[in-house]
């Protein structure tokens, strides 16, 4: 935010431009999909995109999709890509129901979130993860304030599985007073099957990095 103030952008500004930036994009190309939207690609209504509460119901399945124009299989978390934006309060103690719809194991981690390690939903370390049709009941009380992300610690977060977490400050004076607030998720999409991703990354950190940089482009040759 200072780097913004610096320059005379303010956080309204911000918001705007970005807003504005967004409504450049080719909405046609996310026709086949419901992007985070009121439809699903069958046409049935999914649930809410924002989702707040001390007790919540989380569905991961899969669902076809199309962005490419190649038909895909994407892991959305309650009928969403990126999943619904789940908003709790400092002090609360939740209880977040995640039922795996899948055909293999999954996880929901709940990225920076100050708790129990048997609630982090890390495979192999404090769970053994959630089997295909069960749900695990994660309980834990909301200690910190601030937004956060969600994610799955399989290969499915590549296909689907994340989604912002705001936690509001317990205290009112740690509240800023704004119209609305916009979480802003950046992801991308690959026709790659996860594993391949994975496998390429283990070989070549770098793997997918087109653009390396050479000596030219450290020390620039310009005319004397």
């Amino acid at each position: 935010m200072n780097k913004l103030n610096q320059v005379g952008l303010g956080r309204r500004q911000f918001v705007k431009g970005i807003a504005a930036a967004g409504a450049l994009l080719p909405l046609a190309s996310f026709a086949p999909f419901a992007w985070a939207s009121d439809v699903q690609g069958n046409g049935n209504p999914v649930r809410e995109n924002t989702l707040s509460g001390s007790t919540f119901d989380i569905e991961i399945a899969p669902l076809p999709v199309n962005f490419t124009g190649s038909p895909r299989t994407a892991t959305t978390v309650n009928g969403l890509l990126p999943g619904p934006v789940l908003k709790l309060k400092e002090g609360d103690a939740v209880t977040i129901r995640v039922t795996n719809r899948l055909e293999e194991m999954c996880t929901i981690h709940w990225h920076g979130i100050i708790l129990d390690p048997e609630m982090d939903g890390v495979p192999g370390i404090s769970f053994p993860g959630i089997a295909p049709g069960e749900t695990f009941v994660h309980r834990f009380t909301v200690v910190q304030h601030g937004t956060y992300w969600y994610h799955a610690h399989t290969l499915a977060e590549q296909t689907g599985v994340y989604g912002a977490l705001v936690i509001e400050p317990r205290d009112a004076n740690d509240v800023v007073k704004v119209d609305r607030d916009y979480p802003v998720v950046l992801s991308d999409w690959t026709d790659e099957n996860p594993v391949d991703v994975y496998l390429n990354l283990k070989k070549m950190a770098g793997y997918y990095n087109y653009r390396n940089l050479t000596v030219s482009d450290e020390w620039p040759i310009t005319d004397s």
